[in-house]
């Protein structure tokens, strides 16, 4: 896991030092090197650097950039390869290999299968390859979007960098908000990929070629981008036990790295399974790492703590944990300032802290991430296919149950606050049409805008309970998925040198779960093949429990006064959110919440790091 940064000037106005400034603005991301080339192409000239952090051997040979031995091919790479001994075995016999890493193996993979090899690698990676003798620069991501990638051009250069601060820092792109991009993070919680909260700044897309020569920056169609198909289920549809092993063996490829690993266990199903199949493996004394709340918090926070304790006990790990209080917001500017992009998820903050205590233990980090967008594991989820099946009925009670949801509030703690609140916003955003239902259960629906967002409505059309939900589990994937839970997983582990891999998310095991029956996924509650498999593992206590978010008390901090530094912040907000968000029915929302009337803390949560952001970047 590593950093990398790219320049190719074409006019010779640039020098070496443009592209140690990205290696500076990065620098987290791999503090075990920082590394830079300067190459002279016929028609421009390249800077290449990178930052390491060094997984898999240790040696100063495994250093980047990286030459292939007759020095045409550059490559520089952040990511791992996790099936890179079988790639090697398949490679021609005639290399002479000078390292046991997977950079050097993707290198001569890509060399000798260029685009078309893609698809073959098992892993997480963003990668630039450099032909020098064609003048050619093949980009490449994984088709989860796990690791980033950014570019900016214009006539002058191009640049590329695995963070927007990388490609601010070259002192060619200009630090610019994309201002139309707020409308929807206030809606979505994130920005709209291709389009970046910096101007002309974008996301690269899986796989591209930029030809030196012409200047031009191409898209390569590819067949990899892992979606949950539409079309009538495969006659091979595979068996739960084979989809089981396919888990095992990403498991077992993930596992493997010369320096310590350990998880992240909250001691819900997702990472319990992780640790129960580790320990079936053989690995023992699994370092993991949870977050504690006080017991006054549950109902506000999350109870994963005590399940996580049990579940360390069970499956024999050795636990750490790290108390999460209201001052740990003290420290909530300097965290912002460390987002690329704004996301308005609590976990993103949790997450921090967590990997900021883990990587003094280990430096690979074992998650759950990706399981419950691909084995249907979200609250909306089972609620759309509730809806799917009554949906005539419950659009005629609609307003019959909104009006008694009046008189429920759900701003205060008390033990069926969660089942009241599901239940209210499923009535306020279910719609006559499935695909704007689904869509309205993503997004957070009641801060007061003051310009109007033009959202398309989605132009879908199924006619089976099967097609809808296969339809919204890929949605899921394709922007919650990539673009909040990836996003952020990757911004706040790298910020500490952590690598944080996520065995759900293997090539092979997408491959096989979609053409398993949506259906069947939630044949029994939300992810039915989970919990049959942590069930074999004698983990009935796990899977019987009721699914948490990843979440802190924030919402009652806040009504407690335990936060007036954010409170105080909110009176004089940065003048762009005056732009967006009705200001007066924002602080009669702040009011109403702070009174436990009703819940708001997610809209709250929004609007506060949104405004720290701005403040810390513009």
């Amino acid at each position: 896991m590593c950093g990398l940064n790219l320049i190719v000037d074409f006019r010779g106005n640039l020098n070496i030092d443009n592209v140690r400034q990205m290696n500076v603005a990065t620098q987290h991301r791999g503090p075990d090197g920082s590394y830079v080339e300067h190459l002279n192409l016929a028609s421009a000239q390249v800077f290449m650097g990178h930052n390491h952090l060094k997984i898999i051997d240790l040696s100063s040979a495994s250093n980047q950039p990286f030459f292939s031995e007759d020095g045409r091919y550059v490559l520089i790479f952040n990511g791992e390869i996790y099936n890179y001994l079988q790639l090697k075995a398949a490679l021609p016999t005639s290399y002479h290999w000078k390292t046991n890493t997977d950079t050097e193996v993707l290198l001569y993979w890509l060399i000798t299968r260029g685009a078309n090899g893609i698809a073959a690698l098992e892993g997480m990676f963003a990668f630039a390859l450099l032909d020098i003798q064609q003048q050619q620069i093949l980009l490449g991501r994984d088709s989860f979007l796990i690791k980033p990638l950014y570019f900016y051009q214009d006539e002058r250069c191009l640049v590329v960098s695995s963070e927007i601060r990388g490609v601010v820092a070259s002192g060619v792109a200009p630090n610019r908000l994309n201002e139309g991009q707020v409308g929807h993070y206030l809606r979505f919680k994130y920005a709209q990929p291709p389009q970046t909260f910096c101007q002309n700044i974008y996301h690269l897309p899986l796989l591209a070629n930029f030809d030196v020569n012409t200047q031009k920056l191409q898209e390569i169609p590819t067949n990899t981008t892992p979606t949950y198909s539409t079309s009538s289920i495969d006659t091979q549809t595979p068996d739960s036990q084979s989809i089981e092993e396919l888990l095992i063996t990403s498991i077992a490829q993930q596992l493997q790295a010369d320096v310590p690993v350990g998880i992240f266990l909250s001691g819900g199903v997702d990472s319990t399974l992780l640790l129960s199949i580790a320990q079936e493996l053989g690995i023992q004394n699994l370092p993991s790492f949870s977050l504690v709340n006080t017991v006054n918090n549950q109902n506000f926070g999350t109870k994963d703590f005590h399940f996580a304790r049990l579940a360390a006990q069970q499956y024999q790990s050795v636990h750490h944990e790290y108390t999460i209080d209201a001052t740990d917001l003290k420290d909530l500017a300097h965290w912002v300032a460390c987002l690329d992009q704004p996301i308005a998820d609590g976990a993103a903050l949790l997450t921090y802290l967590l990997a900021k205590k883990a990587r003094k233990q280990v430096k690979v980090i074992l998650s759950g991430a990706g399981a419950d967008e691909l084995f249907a594991g979200y609250n909306r989820h089972w609620a759309f296919a509730q809806y799917l099946k009554k949906r005539p009925l419950l659009n005629a009670l609609k307003p019959y149950a909104q009006w008694l949801g009046q008189g429920l509030s759900d701003g205060k703690a008390y033990p069926w606050r969660n089942k009241i609140r599901l239940t209210q916003k499923f009535f306020e955003q279910i719609d006559i049409h499935p695909a704007q239902t689904f869509v309205n259960f993503t997004q957070l629906q009641t801060i007061p805008l003051r310009k109007h967002l033009h959202l398309t409505p989605p132009q879908i059309q199924h006619t089976t309970t099967e097609k809808w939900l296969r339809w919204c589990l890929c949605y899921d994937k394709t922007h919650y998925l990539a673009n909040d839970v990836l996003a952020m997983t990757d911004a706040m582990s790298m910020q500490q040198g952590l690598e944080v891999r996520v065995p759900y998310l293997s090539q092979a095991l997408t491959k096989a779960i979609q053409h398993y029956p949506a259906l069947e996924l939630l044949k029994k509650g939300k992810k039915t093949l989970l919990k049959e498999w942590l069930n074999k593992r004698g983990g009935q206590l796990y899977t019987q429990r009721a699914k948490e978010g990843f979440g802190m008390p924030f919402g009652k901090w806040l009504q407690e006064g335990k936060l007036p530094w954010i409170t105080n912040s909110l009176k004089k907000p940065h003048p762009v959110i005056y732009e967006w968000v009705d200001y007066p029915k924002f602080e009669k929302m702040l009011a109403t919440h702070q009174h436990k009337k009703r819940d708001y803390t997610s809209e709250i949560w929004a609007v506060v790091v949104l405004d720290y952001w701005l403040k810390a970047k513009f």
